[in-house]
């Protein structure tokens, strides 16, 4: 591995994934919004989503605050003994991304939960 490979994967921490989960959590936060009763007010059952899908974005916050620390680590701690940026520094440690995985899959989890409860509350609000 070279140091800029390192590097790569610091930045592939904040990728692509962090902005769709970010997007599909506003999102839900924006039909819970739909769904207000006709006095203006959330159904009780509606925090639900909500918290669910605030929960997300903080293992979303959470997922790229601990990979990049992680991988920021790692390379400074290759950078003082690379001469270059080309240099092999050497396998990265085995468990570097055990927790920011651990918050990625979460947040999926959290998602999906949410849009699950959603999705029931608009069906039985559909077919009451």
């Amino acid at each position: 591995m070279k140091l800029s490979d390192a590097w790569d994967n610091y930045y592939a921490n904040t990728g692509k994934a962090s902005e769709i989960t970010r997007s599909l959590a506003l999102a839900a936060l924006a039909l819970v919004w739909i769904f207000k009763d006709s006095d203006g007010r959330l159904p009780k059952v509606l925090l639900v989503p909500s918290a669910l899908a605030m929960l997300a974005l903080a293992c979303d916050l959470a997922q790229y605050v601990v990979g990049a620390t992680k991988w920021k680590q790692f390379a400074d701690s290759k950078d003082r003994v690379a001469k270059t940026l080309d240099d092999d520094i050497g396998q990265a440690p085995g468990d570097i991304n055990v927790v920011p995985e651990r918050f990625y899959v979460a947040k999926f989890g959290l998602i999906l939960a949410a849009y699950f409860v959603l999705f029931c509350y608009a069906g039985a609000r559909l077919f009451s």
